[in-house]
C-alpha cells in the first residue's frame, strides 16, 4: 500500500492525500502497476473492498500559456504603468523586464505605477526584493515572526530588516497601487 512505502506524521491525512491521486498513472507506476493498458485496483472501503477498473487517457492538464509570466504597459494617458506579475519567478527575464519597466516609467515620466498580481498563486520571493530596489524606501522586512511545526519541532522564523539596495537612477518616488484578486 501507499502507507508502507512513505513516511508520514497522521495516517488520516496520508490515506486522504493518497486517495486523490490513486488514480494517478504516475503513482500506479510507482506502485508497480502495469499501466500500459485498463489497470485493474483494489480499494479498501468502509463497506469492504471495491474493485474497480481504471483506463488512462493522455492529456495535457497543464497546457502551456503562450504570453509570459511577465510584462507592462504604459499608459501615458492615464500617467499610469501597470507590471503584470502571473508567477513570482526569479530569473533574468524578469530582472530585464523590471529594467524596461522603470527605465520607460522615469523616460515618460510615469507617476504612478500598479502591480497586478491577481491570479498569482505566489513564488520565489526575491521578487518583490528586486522589485523594491526601483522603490524609494532606505529598509524593508521580509517574511518572518512565525512560528511552523514540523512534527515535535517548533521552527520560529523572526522578522528580518533589509537594507535596501537601490537601483541607482531608476528609483521610483510615486504611487504604488498593487491589484489583488478578492479570494
Amino acid at each position: 500500500t501507499f502507507l508502507g512505502l512513505s513516511s508520514y506524521e497522521l495516517e488520516g491525512f496520508a490515506s486522504v492525500l493518497y486517495e486523490n491521486r490513486i488514480v494517478r498513472k504516475d503513482y500506479l507506476r510507482f506502485l508497480g502497476a502495469d499501466v500500459s493498458e485498463d489497470t485493474a485496483v483494489v480499494l479498501e472501503t468502509p463497506a469492504g473492498q471495491v474493485e474497480k477498473t481504471l483506463r488512462f487517457e493522455n492529456k495535457n492538464i497543464n497546457p502551456q500559456d503562450t504570453e509570459p509570466f511577465v510584462s507592462y504597459h504604459v499608459y501615458e494617458e492615464k500617467n499610469t504603468a501597470v507590471l503584470t506579475l502571473k508567477e513570482c519567478i526569479y530569473d533574468e527575464m524578469y530582472a530585464n523586464t523590471l529594467r524596461e519597466f522603470f527605465t520607460e516609467v522615469k523616460k515618460k515620466q510615469i507617476e504612478n505605477i500598479a502591480v497586478d498580481v491577481r491570479d498569482n498563486g505566489g513564488g520565489n520571493s526575491k521578487v518583490i526584493n528586486e522589485f523594491l530596489r526601483y522603490i524609494n524606501v532606505d529598509n524593508y522586512y521580509v517574511y518572518g515572526d512565525v512560528d511552523v511545526r514540523y512534527g515535535p519541532f517548533l521552527i520560529t522564523d523572526k522578522k528580518e530588516k533589509i537594507a535596501n539596495e537601490r537601483g541607482g537612477e531608476l528609483v521610483f518616488d510615486g504611487t504604488i497601487y498593487i491589484l489583488t484578486s478578492s479570494g
